[in-house]
């Protein structure tokens, strides 16, 4: 790519906070702040030259809507890409895939001879393929944590946690617990908080 694209992420999530700018990078996207509400967003607009804010999983002060709306306002050439408010016209479902997410950014973001590049790595996909349920107790485990005690700390049943680690071990194409905690470490998951 010859140029860079800059980007705005605000999400109410850490999780997500944390590991979309490592995914935004690999797909050629420079992140140029990380906002954890809507008035946090838009102060990072107004002191960074940005392309495009994707804003995902729904943001207090002001909502998702308003802060889409507020933004195309006051810079109509910005791009906004919103994930998950079912209330917006346009905005992505919750369970929209990370290439879907991609293209939104891309298509509006790029002219129509840059679209159609390929595919995010496969390990993206992986990660977008996870449920906040899993998301989380992935998290849980790359604080060090053991599946006993993620079972306290969610209020589940050793069970259950077993049933969400085996589906992690699927979506991730992973043998064992430490192999999880690797791929999570590997992809900007976990920060050893």
């Amino acid at each position: 790519m010859t140029t860079s694209r800059r980007v705005v992420v605000a999400s109410a999530d850490r999780l997500m906070r944390e590991a979309l700018p490592f995914l935004l990078r690999d797909a050629g996207w420079e992140v140029a702040a990380v906002a954890a509400d809507g008035v946090m967003a838009m102060a990072a607009v107004a002191r960074a030259e940005v392309d495009a804010v994707l804003i995902v999983n729904g943001l207090q002060r002001p909502s998702p809507g308003d802060l889409a709306r507020e933004l195309q306002r006051r810079w109509p050439a910005l791009v906004v890409v919103v994930v998950g408010d079912l209330d917006l016209d346009g905005a992505l479902p919750t369970d929209e895939p990370l290439a879907g997410v991609l293209l939104a950014l891309e298509t509006s973001a790029t002219e129509p001879a840059c679209r159609g590049e390929a595919d995010p790595p496969r390990w993206i996909e992986q990660l977008a393929s996870l449920t906040p349920r899993e998301r989380s107790i992935l998290k849980l485990l790359g604080r060090g944590l053991t599946m006993e005690e993620v079972a306290v700390e969610l209020k589940v049943s050793d069970h259950t946690v077993r049933t969400h680690m085996q589906k992690l071990y699927a979506k991730l194409d992973c043998h064992n617990r430490l192999e999880v905690v690797r791929f999570a470490t590997r992809h900007g998951l976990v920060t050893g908080e």
